[in-house]
């Protein structure tokens, strides 16, 4: 994802993407967001009802670990979390299936020697 893109999730998040400065060694955030643009407002979303969830139930807020596209689908790992923050996250990696990657439109899973989501557009 974009510079721009990403430093919004940053300062909009700053709890759940706080390992995004450690060594690799203990976090993969260090790579940042590991996709195209297309699926910022989706991880918005899941970040803003992270954040809401774990208030509601007067926990910590999970810290992500990993964000990436593998397979064509959304991956987004953490830790610290319960079981309605895991549901929440599955949710999203399904939802991620339908959205292209690049430009956040409809889209679907495509396999060209590499399993991507895409809009009929972006496949071309």
């Amino acid at each position: 994802m974009n510079k721009e893109l990403s430093r919004k999730l940053y300062m909009d998040f700053p709890e759940l993407y706080q390992d995004r400065f450690k060594p690799c060694s203990e976090s993969l955030m260090c790579f940042g967001f590991e996709h195209d643009d297309g699926w910022f407002e989706l991880i918005y979303k899941l970040s803003e009802d992270l954040m809401t969830i774990s208030s509601n139930l007067g926990i910590k807020p999970p810290v992500a670990v990993q964000v990436k596209e593998k397979f064509g689908t959304l991956r987004f790992y953490v830790d610290g979390y319960d079981e309605s923050i895991g549901k929440r996250i599955d949710q999203a990696e399904a939802e991620s299936a339908q959205i292209c990657e690049v430009c956040g439109n409809q889209g679907k899973q495509r396999s060209q020697g590499w399993v991507r989501t895409l809009c009929d557009f972006h496949a071309e």
